[in-house]
């Protein structure tokens, strides 16, 4: 609920009622593990929830045709729910372990293991919807990263053999007739080597569908070396297309990631062709960035971050400002493109916490002309239970530059009550 004052809309009084409310509750979960004995036995190890929760879209759902109801299921369970307000009761089963095994060696019926995807970039990232049952539960719930990994055709069947810590996988499924297919994916990846601080591992992974006219092929590796001083690693995955008629042609892709430590300085770089970022194709994606821990040198808590996105297109260059301390905390970032240097960006956050609230306020401002501002005060140890907030947000354009963005946002007083 929020008491206040909309200053675009015009209103007052109770701005927002607030009875909608997220909710996650666990009705039941069961946990099931058996294990055989013997020199070669066999075992499974699965769990099940039974849980009540909200989510925020089902992406392949028409909410209003309720002709579409049930729309199958889901990956592992089933969903009912309220489809107006987007409630759902959901049964999940994670099948976690299933296999045979003796000494050294196991061979699991799951399916062949994942894709081996060994380098990401830690400087071209997002925030990614979470999941759950096939239902979009929360968009800001974790992050992606750019990288190259090969794709298997089809992965809903194969078998994972481990010897010693190798581990090897493979799927052969087909039919046969008219309209003939074969699947074949296949899969390798070595133990982590360490020797003396030198560390270093192997993978790689093939897959062919007899309709696809290109069998994908992946390579990837990864080399370390790390002492009590500094720290070195670079990983990289080759992804090729290998055409097997002649209206397709010979693809490859690659990236490399690279990051270096030493005292106060950590270093990361990325490069990638055909990548993706954010949803966005990058046909050559080259990043770079340095952070400097000053507490290291100075004893004071600052962090300074500068680097560039996307140097070959748009050469995004960005710095960020880090500080904290007792409770008071700053944070100053801004961006310019370097090949375009009238679009820039600044944005400030300063934020103090003390024993009865936090206090939050900041301000941004961009090429766009587009000035944006909001302060809030939260607390959650008055009333136990209950967030009680206080504040200005959603002045997004205080100029009044853009018609399509609230102007001067809205004043409120705010309670959230959870369980």
């Amino acid at each position: 609920m929020e008491l206040g004052v909309n200053l675009d809309k015009k209103t007052f009084g109770i701005i927002d009622q607030g009875t909608s409310f997220d909710l996650n509750f666990e009705l039941s979960s069961a946990n099931a593990e058996a294990v055989g004995e013997g020199d070669i036995y066999a075992s499974i190890k699965a769990s099940m929830i039974l849980e009540v929760f909200t989510a925020a879209d089902w992406e392949e759902t028409d909410f209003t045709d309720t002709s579409k109801f049930p729309v199958g299921k889901p990956s592992y369970g089933f969903i009912l729910g309220d489809w107006s307000d987007k409630y759902f009761i959901g049964l999940g089963l994670d099948v976690e372990e299933a296999k045979i095994a003796g000494q050294n060696w196991y061979l699991s019926i799951l399916g062949i293991p994942g894709e081996p995807d060994f380098a990401e970039s830690a400087i071209d990232t997002w925030d990614s919807a979470t999941k759950k049952y096939d239902v979009v539960v929360d968009k800001d719930g974790s992050t992606d990263a750019a990288s190259v990994a090969i794709e298997y055709y089809n992965d809903d069947y194969g078998l994972e053999l481990g010897i010693f810590n190798y581990v090897i996988g493979g799927t052969l499924a087909g039919n046969y007739g008219d309209n003939s297919d074969v699947q074949i994916n296949g899969y390798f990846m070595t133990p982590e080597y360490d020797i003396n601080g030198l560390t270093f591992q192997i993978g790689a992974a093939g897959s062919a569908d007899k309709g696809e006219g290109a069998v994908r092929a992946g390579a990837s590796g990864k080399v370390g070396y790390a002492t009590d001083v500094f720290s070195l690693s670079v990983a990289s995955d080759v992804v090729m297309g290998i055409p097997t008629v002649d209206t397709v042609d010979f693809a490859i892709d690659a990236d490399v990631a690279a990051n270096f430590t030493y005292d106060f300085v950590a270093v990361d770089a990325y490069y990638a062709t055909n990548v993706k970022v954010n949803g966005t194709p990058i046909e050559n994606l080259l990043s770079a960035q340095a952070a400097f821990n000053l507490e290291n040198l100075t004893s004071v808590p600052l962090t300074v971050t500068a680097g560039i996105k996307d140097a070959i297109n748009v050469s995004k260059i960005f710095g960020k400002v880090d500080f904290s301390m007792n409770g008071f905390g700053v944070k100053l970032s801004a961006d310019v493109e370097a090949q375009d240097p009238n679009a820039w960006n600044v944005d400030a956050e300063v934020s103090y916490a003390f024993d009865y609230a936090k206090i939050t306020a900041k301000v941004g401002y961009g090429s766009n002309e587009l000035l944006n501002a909001s302060i809030e005060a939260e607390n959650t140890t008055l009333i136990p239970g209950a967030t009680l907030k206080l504040g200005w947000v959603d002045a997004d354009d205080l100029l009044d530059k853009d018609a399509d963005e609230t102007n001067y946002g809205k004043i409120y007083a705010g309670a959230t009550i959870a369980f």
